[in-house]
């Protein structure tokens, strides 16, 4: 999607140099917050009325900025915004996670920009900011752009000496995310290294798909008491709790109002927001496939979407393709043995994304290994260790014959006998008086897979014991 040129709305997290005295995230702790303070001059009383009909608290961190005003330490609105805002504006509730009224719609990968400007370090961190979103399988995936003119959300550099860490675009607009983001490289710098550089472009992203800030309510949770009405209130976009999350404010949170320069991964509440909101696409259905109908089925599918599915490979199966939230898979055989995949393409207004599940076709391959004593003395307890079998879910040992598969540890003249681990990989058993084959096979719902043997010979200088990891 080429990206269009807007002014920016700001995010900066409010940076706050920290004298610590104890390692936390909350002003709740011992901690001592340092503030620099900057000049920039006078917000004229029209704006300051017009930002609080919008919703916003203009007690503390408002100031002038380029050719707008820095709102709430980290929203960077033009005076046409905040006419747009009251236009929009609305109550919120006050209580734990948050997203505002716009979401970014569809399933779709959503291309970021980092500028070449920034040095390994930041560019490391912006890595691990979208990878800390592409682990939850959400229906967004975030992938790295190079080319700042087809990207959905951009990231730039820019330099100056004060407490802003950043600002961007905002929130989603018209279902897509806001656009424009810039870190100030004063603070965010290879050699500064801040432990909060992936928190903080996570948190970026975190507007720019739609999320308030987790303690709106309150600020002072976070940033200390700045002002006496820390609430943002509903800011004009909405401030909607979501669902499965607690009410009050949440240490750790990534999308806390201020950074006390710590990683902040996302916490167990920051999960379910993002899975609330952007719920992943999730497939279910029995992974392994037999000779009968197995159904699986694409789940929170949005409306309108057209979806297909393909499974491969599909020389092992009865259909490997089709259309629809629901595929029904059956092996063409019941001696096929393989992995495969699964996969749905779902393509809404345009935007194509797809999910995978892997698939076993079949009974179980062959062990990938066997190891244990090959010669061995009559009536010695040996071990034996099979390797993985790909699709199996239990595992079955032949002994040389004649054997007894649910043996004691006393001696049987007659015949070897399984001790224990019949159904694992990993066996005892006591020799008995005839030489022969040890095999282990995995097994499945859809039968027994290949064997894996070893030949040994029984003596009176054998070995016992063999390998048990």
């Amino acid at each position: 999607m080429k990206r269009k040129t807007t002014h920016l709305k700001g995010i900066v997290f409010n940076a706050i140099l920290l004298i610590i005295l104890l390692f936390t995230y909350s002003c709740s702790e011992n901690v001592e917050e340092v503030y620099i303070q900057d000049e920039f001059g006078e917000v004229p009383e029209e704006i300051i009325a017009k930002l609080e009909k919008a919703g916003f608290d203009t007690s503390e961190g408002l100031r002038p900025f380029r050719d707008g005003y820095i709102v709430e330490t980290d929203i960077f609105l033009t005076e046409e915004k905040i006419d747009a805002l009251i236009l929009s504006e609305g109550d919120g509730p006050a209580s734990e996670q948050y997203r505002t009224n716009n979401l970014v719609e569809g399933c779709r990968t959503i291309q970021v920009f980092m500028d070449p400007d920034f040095g390994d370090f930041m560019q490391d961190a912006f890595d691990d900011a979208l990878e800390r979103y592409n682990a939850l399988g959400l229906r967004l995936t975030f992938a790295r752009t190079l080319n700042e003119n087809n990207s959905d959300i951009a990231f730039d550099a820019f330099f100056e000496r004060s407490q802003l860490l950043g600002f961007s675009d905002g929130f989603p607009v018209g279902g897509d995310p806001a656009e424009n983001i810039a870190l100030n490289t004063f603070h965010y710098n290879d050699a500064a290294a801040r432990p909060d550089a992936a928190t903080t472009i996570a948190h970026e992203i975190g507007h720019a798909i739609g999320f308030r800030h987790t303690d709106f309510m309150n600020r002072a949770f976070s940033c200390g008491a700045v002002g006496p009405n820390n609430n943002e209130g509903d800011a004009g976009v909405g401030a909607n709790h979501i669902n499965g999350t607690p009410v009050g404010p949440e240490a750790g949170s990534w999308m806390l109002a201020c950074s006390n320069n710590t990683n902040r991964p996302f916490t167990n509440n920051d999960r379910i927001a993002l899975n609330d909101t952007y719920g992943g696409l999730t497939i279910t259905g029995n992974t392994l496939v037999c000779t009968g109908n197995n159904t699986f089925t694409l789940n929170d599918v949005p409306a309108g979407s057209v979806v297909t599915w393909q499974a491969t490979p599909g020389n092992l199966l009865v259909q490997s393709t089709g259309n629809g939230v629901t595929a029904v898979l059956s092996a063409n055989s019941s001696s096929v043995s393989s992995s495969g995949t699964l996969t749905y393409t779902v393509t809404l207004n345009g935007e194509t994304c797809n999910i995978s599940t892997n698939i076993w076709i079949g009974r179980p391959a062959s062990p990938s290994s066997l190891f244990g004593p090959s010669l061995v003395s009559y009536g010695a307890l040996v071990n034996y260790r099979g390797g993985i079998a790909q699709g199996a879910t239990s595992y079955k040992w032949y002994l040389p014959y004649p054997y007894n598969p649910n043996a004691s540890v006393v001696v049987d003249p007659s015949r070897w006998g399984i001790i224990s681990g019949g159904n694992s990989r990993y066996m005892t058993a006591i020799a008995g008086p005839n030489n022969g084959l040890v095999q282990v096979m995995g097994v499945n719902a859809c039968g027994t897979g290949g064997a894996k043997i070893m030949n040994v010979t029984v003596t009176t200088s054998g070995g016992g014991g063999g390998i048990m990891p």
